[in-house]
């Protein structure tokens, strides 16, 4: 829940009609398509902190929870300011790496996509992405940090810095997600034969677009460590 947060969710404190001192304390998730998938993963916490899933009737597939303690508690947990200011908190690269796999997953299935023979998760915040990339390496999952200058649901144009995934190993460590559509996409990646999947620790596109000479192969004979030894 904390990495899907990070992407499509926010905290927010609005004034009680009628009664202006009062603050009414709001997490709100937009869940579009996937409201019926993960609504039931959010029950939980609407659990916890005792109150009701509220979906929007203005914007199909938004849902808030509203209880003062248990907003403020969760937003202390995972801090975020807008999408710029996007963050994962420390304590999630401290977790076991059953919760480090959660909170990557949530972050897929929040600003992730699994096609073109990569995983990609984007977000307009570099902090954010560098975090992710780093959080991805603890787990084995090895990929590359770029942006990119496109549309995006904010504005026209705007740069957005990409995590993306095309290493077969890190393919398959990669956690899976629990959006149905988005587990499909990665089940087709993980298919490919080996031949087709993308293998290489850094996309030719990413060589060729900044122009960045391939590197020449050396005879495994020849090579040399930097201590001196040769292989």
């Amino acid at each position: 829940i904390g990495g899907f947060f990070m992407g499509d969710g926010c905290y927010t404190q609005s004034a009680v009609k009628g009664y202006p001192a009062q603050r009414k304390h709001s997490l709100r998730f937009a869940l579009g398509v996937d409201a019926e998938v993960l609504i039931p993963i959010l029950q939980p916490l609407a659990d916890l902190y005792g109150c009701k899933i509220t979906q929007s009737k203005s914007r199909k597939g938004d849902v808030s929870l509203s209880t003062k303690p248990g907003c403020i508690a969760f937003a202390e947990l995972f801090k975020k300011n807008k999408s710029a200011g996007a963050n994962i908190p420390n304590f999630i690269f401290e977790s076991s790496m059953v919760i480090r796999q959660a909170f990557l997953a949530g972050a897929f299935d929040s600003d992730g996509s699994a096609h073109s023979g990569r995983i990609t998760i984007s977000s307009i915040c570099e902090k954010y992405i560098q975090q992710i990339a780093l959080l991805a390496a603890g787990l084995g999952v090895f990929g590359v940090v770029h942006k990119s200058d496109r549309a995006t649901n904010f504005s026209e144009r705007v740069i957005c810095y990409h995590f993306e995934v095309f290493n077969r190993d890190s393919l398959l460590l990669f956690p899976d997600s629990k959006i149905p559509r988005k587990a499909k996409m990665l089940q087709t990646l993980r298919g490919k034969s080996y031949t087709q999947c993308r293998t290489e620790s850094v996309p030719v596109e990413l060589l060729s677009k900044y122009n960045v000479p391939k590197a020449q192969s050396t005879p495994a004979s020849n090579r040399v460590f930097s201590n001196g030894n040769r292989v």
